[in-house]
Parts: structure tokens; C-alpha cells; sequence
């Protein structure tokens, strides 16, 4: 959420970026909803790990999707790829995807699923995808919480949410912002 942040400061047309930066929601981390992975060789990587892991062992009873042995490589690869990628981190390149997305529209008219492809999704002790409850889990939605519809629906419905504590947090900022613009002497 910071390089994104960054970026998106940079763009003086961009709201979004001057909506951000004026409330100081940099990094949704530090409400326990995390959007991306915490390389290896960042200080924080082991908490969150414990984090991640703690929430998907105390699941109840939800269904495990069966992987073949072809899936099962790919995955565990998939963790060494990340972190090639992590140190060898080109900004300019970064950016400049994030701009081509946004330009085209795209960034906001794709849908994103919740699938092991890009080793995004994965268990990350078991060799396996997280399911949807695990999912769900992650991004901060209560265990009671119910998603309709076909897998591909509700893994399409999970990577579209926003994840509750996010949205609280933001709500809180931006109330906290309002009621000091309207009374500058609180």
C-alpha cells in the first residue's frame, strides 16, 4: 500500500492518491488486513506469518480443495519466485504497470479471484491453495460470514471485497478528517 501510495501522490490529477495521503491510510498492515506478501527480509515477516497461520488453523470444518501433484509443483515453487522478485524490486517498473492498468481502466474493471496462479493464494505451509474460508479469514471477515454462489462465484466475491477492518479504518479517518475541517480549533 505504500509504493501504491507513493504512486499514486505522484499523479496530480489522481484523487484517489490526495484522499489517501490527507487521511494517512498508508498501510492496511497495521489494521491486520494485509493486501500483498511480506517478503522473507522484511522485520515484520515472521508476526504476520504467525498471524496468517494462527487464523488458518483455527478454521472449523470447511472444505479443502484437492490438488493434483502438477498444482502441488507449482505452488511450491511459487514461494522462491516471490522472493526472487522481492529483492530484485524495480519501483519504475512497478509504477509504470500500475499506470498502464489505471490508463486503460483496467486496474478497476478486472475482477480478481481468489487462485493459487501466482502464488498470491497459497497455504503458506501446506502445499495447497487457501480455500475460501481461509480466504475470507485473512481479510478480516467474520467466520459467520456467508458467500453465495458457485466456487468461481465466491472466489470472485472474496477477491473483490474490501476487507471490513480496511473499510473501518478508512470510515474512521475520513470521519476523523471531516469533523476536523468543519471545527478547525478540535
Amino acid at each position: 500500500m505504500l509504493l501504491v501510495s507513493r504512486f499514486l501522490n505522484a499523479i496530480v490529477p489522481f484523487n484517489l492518491g490526495v484522499l489517501l495521503s490527507r487521511f494517512q491510510i498508508k498501510n492496511g498492515c497495521i489494521y491486520g488486513v494485509c493486501s500483498y506478501k511480506s517478503s522473507k527480509f522484511t522485520p515484520s515477516y515472521e508476526e504476520s506469518k504467525a498471524r496468517v497461520l494462527n487464523a488458518l488453523n483455527i478454521l472449523s470444518k470447511h472444505q479443502i480443495w484437492q490438488s493434483n501433484q502438477e498444482s502441488v509443483t507449482k505452488i511450491k515453487g511459487t514461494f522462491v519466485f516471490i522472493l526472487e522478485n522481492d529483492l530484485h524490486l524495480d519501483e519504475n517498473a512497478f509504477y509504470k504497470k500500475l499506470l498502464n492498468l489505471l490508463i486503460d481502466n483496467d486496474f478497476f474493471n478486472r475482477s480478481h479471484l481468489v487462485t493459487p496462479s501466482n502464488g498470491t493464494n497459497s497455504h503458506p505451509e501446506l502445499h495447497r491453495s487457501i480455500t475460501p474460508r481461509e480466504a475470507t479469514r485473512i481479510q478480516s471477515f467474520s467466520d459467520d460470514y456467508i458467500f453465495y454462489g458457485n466456487k468461481t462465484s465466491v472466489c470472485k466475491q472474496i477477491g473483490n471485497a474490501v476487507p471490513p477492518l480496511l473499510a473501518l479504518a478508512l470510515g474512521k479517518a475520513i470521519l476523523k478528517s471531516a469533523r476536523n475541517d468543519t471545527n478547525p480549533s478540535r
